[in-house]
């Protein structure tokens, strides 16, 4: 993955240098001079806020004008998956954490920077990435693999290509095997296997509304409002699931507390003061 970035790099909107801020802490008041909630702070970390060029292909057109700046700030949300994520343009934008951060810190570009986990094992019709040039193909562009050679691999540039492979022969006679070949070192490409990734680098950009990123504040407002509540009234009723789409088994609260495995609670967790959160709300309460 490393490697593959390092190849990605220049094409993306994430300059190196003084135009790039990694870990970024972002604060908003979220009820200004309210009498019950003003003060508290709704805050976020953002993993990258570049600083790019207004044009850059990547990101969604508009008409940037001199007022705005030089340079394009984008949000960019680093993810690791084991499956891709959705690529149709814009769709960024719709992403809650993206959405949130959007109406923290004012920018409305947003991309997401997901890295696909997959295995290493190469075979026919496994779709990878080039670390190293092969033929017309440049390192960095996705392909398909055609065929494996021992320690080559024939690519092609996508799944219909392999059935035009497929048309040329079965593969099983010598003849077949004969015209595969003809037909691949025409259409296709040979790389040696360590020259390619099963990994997946994808960047996927938008560019949030105000409204939607002020929806994504009324969101946060409605969850300290039912936290103080739960202060208050020193009720926490969990809402934990077992079942897909709220299956909550592997989050390790659940596990400690719900189903109080003390083991688990012991190893995991750690009481960081004598005083709890309903003992610091009266203190605050009697200032």
């Amino acid at each position: 993955m490393v490697r593959l970035y390092q190849i990605r790099q220049p094409s993306l909107p994430i300059p190196m240098g003084a135009r790039v801020v990694f870990q970024k802490p972002m604060g908003r008041e979220v009820f200004p001079e309210d009498p019950v909630y003003g003060g508290i702070i709704d805050e976020g970390k953002l993993d990258i806020i570049a600083y790019a060029d207004p044009d850059h292909p990547m990101l969604p057109r508009v008409e940037w004008r001199p007022e705005y700046g030089i340079y394009r700030p984008v949000i960019i949300d680093i993810k690791t998956s084991g499956i891709d994520f959705p690529e149709q343009p814009g769709i960024a934008a719709f992403d809650k954490q993206l959405r949130r951060y959007s109406w923290l810190s004012g920018i409305r570009d947003v991309a997401l920077l997901g890295f696909k986990k997959a295995g290493r094992s190469l075979k026919k019709g496994s779709s990878i990435t080039l670390l190293e040039d092969a033929g017309n193909f440049k390192a960095g562009e996705e392909a398909v693999i055609a065929a494996v050679d021992e320690d080559n691999i024939w690519i092609v540039k996508n799944d219909y290509m392999i059935e035009e492979m497929d048309r040329q022969g079965d593969g099983k006679t010598k003849a077949g095997r004969e015209a595969r070949t003809v037909w691949l070192k025409q259409y296709g490409a040979l790389s040696r296997a360590s020259g390619v990734t099963r990994q997946r680098l994808q960047f996927i950009s938008g560019l949030v509304s105000l409204e939607s990123a002020n929806d994504a504040g009324a969101i946060a407002a409605r969850q300290i409002v039912e936290i103080v509540r739960s202060w208050k009234t020193k009720s926490w009723p969990q809402t934990f699931g077992i079942r897909f789409p709220n299956d909550d088994r592997n989050d390790p609260y659940f596990r400690a507390f719900v189903l109080e495995d003390e083991n688990y609670r012991n190893e995991h967790f750690t009481k960081s003061a004598e005083e709890s959160f309903a003992d610091l709300l009266e203190d605050t309460e009697g200032e």
